[in-house]
């Protein structure tokens, strides 16, 4: 993990998420890029073309005045020098090209209340990068404190292409050479049957520190909320390719309050 990006709102989610993030930068060694996305002001049409760009350099210059304090406190806290971005455009559509053009490893955002079902685990904003960024996203949850990751877990439904990503997780994490839990929930099924089932066998084998766990359940969601809590998972991960799968989890995260979805920070790859 070379580089990591950070999309903030300056809210006091994103200051929380902000704090873990340094941190996990700082001990991987990575560069930690602070971006915020500037909506372009209201200004009526009869604004003079003078005052409109004066309102707009204001914005810049304010945006620009908040991130150097949010810099300021990464030096502080963690002491390494992040790299500050602000432009303007849709969030979700500048978060997603910038981490694509800046070749990031990591989209790292905090997550709060909002409206769907996605939304109000999420947020709107972090929700929108989760469903269309081609860089996982790490999602830290409100109070989230950062510990240095010794056992990570992948849940997984045994899809076709999962052993790609169960890869990439291990390589993320790489630096801090945790144990990882490759978790799949069984529920009234035979794992031959299950496309991945090899694949995912194959990328175990390859990894000493990287075990095969099978839990029998009838509710995969609150089965892998036990298995988080027994276990003391630090960071989980799951992949977005099967839209059954990943939206009863935080369906669940809401009915249920599953621990892991509100205490433990969820990196989601994409497809």
């Amino acid at each position: 993990m070379k580089k990591i990006l950070f999309p903030t709102d300056f809210s006091d989610n994103a200051m929380n998420a902000l704090r873990y993030t340094a941190q996990l930068a700082q001990e991987a060694d990575a560069e930690l890029i602070i971006l915020h996305a500037m909506h372009i002001p209201a200004i009526d049409g009869n604004t003079p073309v003078d005052s409109s760009a004066e309102i707009i350099e204001d914005q810049k210059n304010l945006c620009k005045s908040k991130l150097d304090d949010l810099a300021n406190v990464v030096r502080q806290e963690v002491g390494s020098e992040p790299t500050v971005i602000t432009d303007f455009g849709f969030a979700v559509d500048l978060i997603c090209s910038t981490a694509k053009e800046m070749n990031v490893d990591l989209v790292a955002m905090g997550t709060k209340g909002a409206g769907n079902i996605l939304e109000q685990l999420l947020g709107s904003v972090t929700a929108g990068v989760a469903k269309k960024s081609s860089r996982p996203v790490m999602a830290i949850p409100v109070g989230t404190k950062f510990s240095t990751p010794k056992i990570v877990a992948f849940a997984t439904d045994l899809s076709d292409n999962d052993a790609e990503e169960i890869r990439a997780f291990s390589d993320l994490l790489e630096h801090f050479d945790p144990e990882l839990h490759v978790v799949h929930v069984e529920v009234n099924e035979k794992l031959a049957q299950l496309p991945g089932h090899h694949h995912v066998s194959k990328v175990v084998d390859e990894y000493d520190r990287i075990k095969r766990v099978e839990l029998k359940a009838d509710d995969v969601e609150h089965a892998l909320e036990d298995y988080v809590i027994r276990d003391k998972v630090d960071i989980m991960a799951v992949k977005r390719h099967n839209r059954g799968f990943f939206e009863n989890l935080f369906h669940s995260s809401i009915t249920s309050k599953m621990a892991y979805h509100t205490h433990v920070p969820l990196v989601i790859y994409h497809d």
